[in-house]
């Protein structure tokens, strides 16, 4: 019986009830079964007891509290997020329950104007210089809010015009060094004589130039004890408004000098460069700035500098496949026409496989920052409203014709009661759960961003069933979030999946499948999730203590359901199947209905959780 019980604990499956395992050593002919289980499943599915909200920015205090876990940085040499989490959306909806931000998971809390915003208390966690109501001077103030949870957003030039506020490394230091902007947390206490700030992002779209943003992140860093971010930095020279497989290394960890489409084949609508890599971010790119004191940097000189990404939503995405849209288009426009029937899949599909091209971000980035960037961490900005264009029109300007690029003011006038069409769409609660789940399950930070919360008068459309200026998709998000929060019975111990990923080894495009049994086994890209509509997203991480962690999803429903996954752990392949009685919904559920009664269309999320 001692036995047994020891077994039992070795083999434990979140989220599913029925556990098959078989190990085998790697590149064996055979693999020897090792034994069947069934064990109850000991983490709790939250987001299936939430209720859709039917009021705009309700979800603070819809969730169970729980406490951000942190750990003690090695570069920082403080306390810093295990998972960061930068809501960029809103947070006066986190207080209603009188609870922070950090109750629920969410790491740092973020407004385009500050970054302690709507659950913070003026006098004690901040003050403003303009707030004489606290008759405190900053010089002499310290926040009650811990380093781990201090976020500033550090500025912003996001419009092109002339001037610039910098034009070369020497004046882009400088705005760096400025944009740190502490004074809300207080001057009076220092870390290493650095502003006491645990997250400085920054909005800085147009810097081009290499000189420039390296220049703009020694400044940041100058100043600044924490880590800093040009949100939009970008490690790639070109960006991902597509999903491009160039993006992806060769065998060498090299890089192909022209965009790619689905099929590998070269993009004619790219254009060629020399490199794939934006040069600030290629370890052998230095620079200098004489006036400074600085001589030959290059970004591995910067540990503090994180690189980042924006993944940004086109409308049509929102939309499950098959979808059919109709009478969209702007009036009188060579974009008008009557109806669209969404398709997201082959090598010319009419609109985008949105988890695909997050997975894509994910791989990509977290890829190139732990081979080439000494396992740098990497923020992700994955937007979850579509403001990049009009709902089904592909990209439109205000003037009615279609553009390569808009900005987001070109839509507000479009955002009304009187043209409810042109409103922005935001990701259901399915989607919005994968989202958050694919950043966590390859390691990557996470900044949710939305300008259109759904309650400033713009319309913004809710779908799959959702009523409108739904945010249904962060209820998906502080779902999983809260999910990956709950303990694990493993027998011996109780774990949670954020308490294990500290030194984990994410697989990203590494990451083993097979959907025959096993005979043969596949590593797929984001484009192969475009390319085969059964082909199931999924990423796998392995820990050194032997902690497995797989998560799957069905986006648009047409996925497989039935599949097999392999990881290698010191020196032998563990196995796992995957039925489709393993799956979960994250609608709202309150019979709790058993996994094995779900019908098909509510199978939308797999989660495995195992210590090999």
């Amino acid at each position: 019986m001692k036995k047994l019980s020891i077994i039992i604990a070795l083999f434990v499956l979140s989220a599913c009830t029925q556990v098959s395992t078989v190990k085998s050593t790697p590149n064996a002919g055979s693999s020897k079964k090792v034994e069947d289980n069934v064990v109850n499943n000991s983490e709790k599915n939250v987001i299936k007891t939430i209720p859709p909200n039917a009021t705009a920015g309700r979800y603070g205090d819809r969730f169970p509290t729980i406490s951000t876990l942190t750990r003690l940085d090695p570069l920082l040499n403080q306390q810093f997020p295990v998972f960061p989490v930068t809501w960029f959306v809103d947070s006066w909806s986190f207080d209603r329950n009188n609870k922070m931000s950090m109750d629920y998971g969410v790491s740092f809390i973020t407004s385009p104007t500050c970054g302690f915003y709507g659950n913070y208390y003026s006098c004690s966690e901040y003050v403003y210089n303009h707030s004489p109501e606290c008759n405190i001077n900053p010089d002499n103030f310290n926040s009650t809010i811990p380093f781990q949870f201090r976020w500033t957003y550090g500025g912003s030039w996001a419009v092109p015009s002339n001037p610039k506020p910098f034009g070369n490394a020497e004046q882009a230091y400088s705005y760096g060094y400025r944009s740190t902007g502490s004074a809300g947390y207080g001057s009076k206490t220092k870390i290493n004589g650095k502003d006491p700030v645990a997250f400085m992002a920054s909005d800085q779209e147009f810097i081009t130039n290499s000189d420039e943003l390296l220049g703009w992140y020694l400044g940041a860093s100058t100043k600044c004890a924490g880590y800093v971010c040009d949100m939009y930095s970008g490690i790639f020279a070109e960006g991902f408004n597509r999903i491009d497989p160039s993006k992806y290394p060769d065998a060498r960890g090299s890089y192909t000098s022209y965009s790619q489409n689905l099929d590998g084949t070269p993009y004619s609508g790219g254009r060629n460069h020399g490199s794939s890599i934006n040069q600030a971010f290629d370890p052998t790119y230095r620079m200098s700035i004489p006036s400074k004191g600085i001589n030959n940097k290059s970004i591995l000189d910067i540990p503090q500098a994180v690189p980042s990404m924006q993944t940004g939503l086109l409308a049509d995405a929102c939309y499950k496949q098959g979808t059919t849209l109709t009478n969209i288009g702007y009036p009188g426009s060579s974009t008008e026409f009557d109806s669209k029937k969404i398709n997201k899949f082959g090598r010319t599909p009419n609109t985008e496989h949105y988890i695909a091209k997050v997975i894509l971000g994910c791989d990509a980035n977290k890829w190139y920052c732990v081979n080439k960037l000494n396992n740098r961490p990497f923020n992700h900005m994955v937007k979850m409203v579509a403001d990049d264009e009009a709902a089904g029109v592909g990209r439109v300007h205000n003037s009615g014709r279609t553009v390569g690029k808009k900005w987001v003011d070109d839509g507000y006038s479009y955002c009304d009661v009187k043209n409810p069409r042109y409103a922005y769409t935001h990701l259901n609660r399915a989607d919005g759960y994968s989202v958050a789940a694919f950043n966590f399950f390859t390691g990557c930070w996470w900044m949710p961003w939305d300008i259109n919360q759904g309650y400033n008068g713009r319309v913004v459309v809710g779908n799959s069933g959702y009523p409108p200026n739904s945010m249904a998709c962060y209820d998906g998000a502080l779902g999983f979030i809260n999910r990956i929060y709950q303990k694990q019975d493993f027998g011996t111990e109780q774990k949670s999946l954020i308490e294990v990923i500290q030194n984990a080894k994410y697989r990203l495009h590494e990451s083993e499948i097979s959907y025959d049994g096993g005979v043969t086994w596949k590593k797929e890209k984001a484009q192969d999730y475009v390319l085969n509509m059964t082909s199931i997203p999924q990423r796998q991480f392995i820990t050194p203590e032997g902690y497995w962690g797989v998560y799957l999803c069905r986006p648009e429903n047409t996925e497989a359901l039935n599949c097999k996954l392999r990881v290698s752990f010191n020196g032998q392949y563990y196995y796992q199947d995957i039925t489709a009685n393993m799956w979960e919904t994250t609608d709202y559920d309150p019979n709790n209905t058993p996994l094995e009664n779900l019908p098909n269309v509510k199978k939308q999320f797999c989660i495995v959780f195992r210590k090999l």
